[in-house]
C-alpha cells in the first residue's frame, strides 16, 4: 500500500524505509482484525482496546528490523488486546 500511494517517507535507523500512508493502512486494519477477532470469539473489544490494538500494529510495524514484524506485530497486538489477561494462569 505504501509504496503505491505512499508519499511520505520516514525511516528508523535499524529497520527499512516505510510510509505513514503505510504505517496508517497497518493501523486501521489491525483495528479492524481486532474488531472481527473479538465478534468471532465472542470477546468484543472496548474501543480503547481496538485503538490501541492499531496504535500498537503501527508502532511495531514502523520499529521491526528487517524481516521480524511478522514476529512483532501479532504480539504487540495481543499484548494491546489484553492477550495476558486471557492466556490463563497457574
Amino acid at each position: 500500500m505504501g509504496r503505491l500511494w505512499g508519499r511520505h517517507r520516514y525511516r528508523v535507523p535499524w529497520a527499512k524505509t516505510k510510509s505513514v500512508e503505510g504505517t496508517l493502512v497497518v493501523a486501521v486494519f489491525a483495528a479492524v482484525g481486532a474488531v472481527i477477532a473479538g465478534l468471532w470469539f465472542g470477546a468484543p473489544l472496548p474501543v480503547a482496546r481496538v485503538l490501541a490494538a492499531g496504535a500498537a500494529a503501527a508502532f511495531a510495524e514502523a520499529l521491526a528490523p528487517r524481516a521480524t514484524d511478522n514476529l512483532g506485530v501479532p504480539l504487540a497486538v495481543w499484548l494491546a488486546t489484553g492477550g495476558l489477561e486471557s492466556a490463563g494462569g497457574p
